[in-house]
């Protein structure tokens, strides 16, 4: 039988080694607003529901970024017509 490591917090091999010292929100800042022409988004988290989180439908109507409560994505409408 082969003998395996355990995971603790530090070994961080499920994120790849991330040196930064940044905080976890000062990386998700400085992800830009995602930029959708229509009026209602909603943010899934992941393509793969596996990997998401619940669909959460967010309003873009004001002019500041809408935040998602449960990954933190910023979305924001593109009034941009062509």
């Amino acid at each position: 039988m082969r003998k395996t490591k355990g995971i603790s917090m530090g070994d961080n091999c499920y994120l790849g080694k991330n040196t930064s010292k940044k905080s976890p929100m000062e990386l998700l800042n400085e992800v830009p607003p995602i930029k959708v022409e229509e009026r209602i988004v909603a943010s899934e988290g992941d393509r793969n529901p596996a990997l998401g989180h619940p669909i959460e439908l967010i309003c873009l109507d004001l002019e500041a970024p809408a935040v998602c409560k449960y990954c933190s994505l910023r979305y924001v409408q593109d009034h941009h017509h062509h």
